[in-house]
């Protein structure tokens, strides 16, 4: 969400057409709900292919985990430590629990990758 780079593209683009260029609240208006319209198309994109039980288990991460320290999504996002045998274990158990969700094939692609980040 680069609102400064929509920004200054929307005033080239308006430069290059030789239109006067608004306010800068009125550019900053219409970046913004340039921003959250992708936002929501991204959204749904994701949103639509799940069923009621992807839903349930994605609610399911936000959860706190049996330690109460924390959250199941806090604890697939962390990334793997050092290899050793312990650590891998942890690891191998985070790519288990993220098959056991059990997503649509293919979701992924619905979205550029540098939006998942």
């Amino acid at each position: 969400d680069k609102g400064i780079v929509l920004a200054s593209a929307l005033i080239g683009h308006l430069r290059r057409q030789s239109v006067i260029l608004p306010a800068l609240n009125a550019v900053e208006r219409a970046s913004a709900e340039a921003i959250t319209r992708a936002n929501r198309r991204i959204y749904d994109a994701l949103a639509e292919p799940l069923a009621d039980a992807h839903r349930r288990r994605l609610d399911d991460l936000l959860k706190r985990r049996d330690n109460g320290k924390t959250t199941w999504l806090a604890w697939l996002r962390q990334s793997p430590a050092k290899p050793n045998s312990r650590h891998m274990l942890e690891h191998i158990e985070r790519l288990k629990a993220w098959q056991a969700l059990d997503l649509p094939t293919g979701i992924e692609r619905l979205v550029h990758q540098n939006r998942l980040l």
